[in-house]
């Protein structure tokens, strides 16, 4: 069984208009960052007018974006969201940070700029996606979910498996949470070893964010990283868990 980091990604929710690419916000995320490579350039978020306000016209606005030379790490500020993504640009070659170092490495940014923009957030979202080959993906749809009798002696074309629960993890204060889990038997063309190649196994995909009934700002830059590492936590569990009953060790159960 080979196992590939795809992305990582960690998202905070809330209002960040004003963190736009101005020049003074340009000249001072150039230095705040110089250290890790990363580059200031802008991005087009598409504006929806949801007030009817005829003074707001749908359309794009420049919104302020920074990128590491390789292009493999993307930070987005959005009016509503920063979303911290990590690629894999290239499966076999790239040499992409594990979960814990990717989130080492958001938590430093993320209270960089906390001390220049310093906004609290009301959302925590972490999401992570691995690829699975070299597996016999029969064995392994027999062991992630149970099919009725009509699939048992038909040919397994793309198949998916979805759980979902309420999870509560503790940092500063209880926090409940959605854990969602994907197991996709895909067939897709990726880029991988500087080719284009068709890549046949499993995309195995982990959503955990907070509520998003749970409106209230209470994320800040002090705290974030404590509830976050607590996600880390429980998306490691998922992931050991996985890999067990994809693997088929301990009979797989």
């Amino acid at each position: 069984m080979k196992i590939s980091n795809l992305k990582f990604q960690i998202s905070l929710f809330g209002n960040y208009d004003e963190i736009s690419p101005s020049v003074s916000t340009i000249k001072t995320f150039v230095e705040l960052f110089e250290d890790k490579g990363l580059i200031p350039n802008q991005f087009q978020e598409i504006n929806i007018n949801l007030t009817g306000d005829a003074m707001h016209k749908p359309g794009t606005i420049s919104r302020l974006k920074l990128t590491s030379s390789d292009k493999s790490l993307n930070i987005n500020f959005n009016a509503d969201r920063i979303d911290f993504i990590l690629n894999n640009i290239n499966l076999g070659v790239f040499e992409m940070l594990d979960i814990n170092a990717f989130t080492t490495e958001v938590e430093d940014i993320a209270q960089k700029i906390g001390g220049v923009f310093d906004k609290t957030h009301k959302r925590i979202g972490f999401v992570s996606s691995f690829l699975i080959d070299n597996i016999d993906l029969d064995e392994v749809q027999n062991r992630v979910f149970s099919n009725i009798p009509f699939f048992d002696d038909k040919q397994k074309a793309n198949w998916t498996c979805r759980n979902a629960a309420i999870v509560n993890i503790e940092a500063e204060a209880n926090e409940i949470c959605n854990a969602v889990v994907n197991v996709n038997k895909i067939e897709a063309n990726l880029l991988m070893n500087n080719e284009n190649s068709v890549f046949n196994g499993i995309l195995l995909n982990i959503d955990i964010n907070t509520l998003a009934e749970n409106s209230e700002y209470r994320f800040t830059k002090d705290n974030i990283s404590g509830y976050i590492d607590k996600m880390l936590e429980l998306q490691n569990i998922i992931f050991g868990e996985y890999l067990t009953k994809i693997s088929g060790e301990n009979g797989g159960n």
